[in-house]
């Protein structure tokens, strides 16, 4: 009985049918001379048929190994082509090497610049996603302090001197050493009105053209683009010499009230007091 039995068996298994087998195992390869059994059973693959061969039938399931290239930077050696194309990557070819065939997929590190400060041991790929502005590979921010993007550049814009002189091309703080006003970023001397203008300035009975601040300077009586024959040297009470006594001057008596050394101490007793405010009253009218 058990002779009969193997003898029956080794018919069957001589009989049986034998072919390709396509495997999938993180990478397609492929089987020959076995079962549909064996195949599906042993290796979980797919039978190709009675009498098939690897080389014909099985050809679609054999994988090319190689490089591939991942994000454009990102480069993996022997891999599939099918895992490398499922991951969106770029395969190189069968055989090939991420050092010798893909150059261009290869990570470099350097300084990146932002457009006004640097970083260093940065991605390309990562500088140029996060908005760098430029990417020097294997540099350091130290070698690149000439490099106008790399670098923080201070806002320039007009600075006004002493209401005379207007700078360009200043920022706020070169322009606070010269005691300027700067007008901030982008501004230009043509956009200001910098220079202040001349005009006769009535002090002290005595009259002088000059700019408005030197005018202010000396606490005097500023008339834009006049001249000196607007003042009233010869008419004490007239404080702002414009040819009157009046409420103008009044006010500045008032103004004045108490100080000593004051252009409103019309009599020049060293005090603003009541005795200068009845002058101003009894001055009142044009100067004659």
């Amino acid at each position: 009985m058990y002779l009969l039995m193997t003898l029956i068996l080794f018919a069957s298994d001589s009989y049986a049918d034998y072919g390709a087998c396509c495997i999938e195992d993180f990478k397609y390869y492929c089987e020959e001379e076995l079962t549909q059994e064996e195949c599906e059973w042993n290796f979980g693959g797919t039978f190709l048929g009675p009498d098939s061969t690897c080389a014909i039938e099985g050809d679609y399931c054999q994988s090319d190994v190689g490089a591939c290239c991942i994000d454009f930077y990102d480069c993996y050696d022997s891999m599939p082509d099918n895992e490398c194309y499922s991951i969106g990557g770029e395969f190189y070819g069968d055989g090939t090497t991420c050092n010798e065939d893909a150059p261009s997929c290869t990570v470099y590190y350097g300084a990146c610049c932002y457009g006004d400060y640097c970083e260093e041991f940065v991605e390309e790929y990562v500088c140029e996603s996060n908005g760098g502005y430029s990417f020097w590979a294997f540099a350091s921010c130290d070698e690149l302090t000439d490099v106008e993007e790399c670098v923080y550049q201070m806002p320039l814009g007009a600075c006004c001197v002493d209401n005379v002189l207007c700078y360009a091309d200043f920022d706020e703080l070169l322009c606070f050493d010269y005691n300027g006003e700067w007008f901030g970023p982008d501004s230009s001397c043509q956009m200001i009105d910098c220079i202040d203008p001349t005009g006769a300035c009535c002090y002290e009975n005595d009259c002088q053209i000059l700019y408005q601040w030197e005018c202010d300077y000396k606490d005097g009586f500023f008339y834009e683009e006049q001249k000196c024959d607007i003042c009233s040297p010869d008419c004490p009470p007239d404080l702002n010499q414009d040819g009157y006594v009046n409420v103008s001057d009044l006010l500045v008596v008032i103004d004045q009230w108490g100080q000593t050394n004051s252009l409103a101490d019309v009599n020049e007793d060293g005090i603003v007091n009541v005795s200068d405010l009845l002058i101003v009253v009894g001055n009142w009218g044009p100067c004659e």
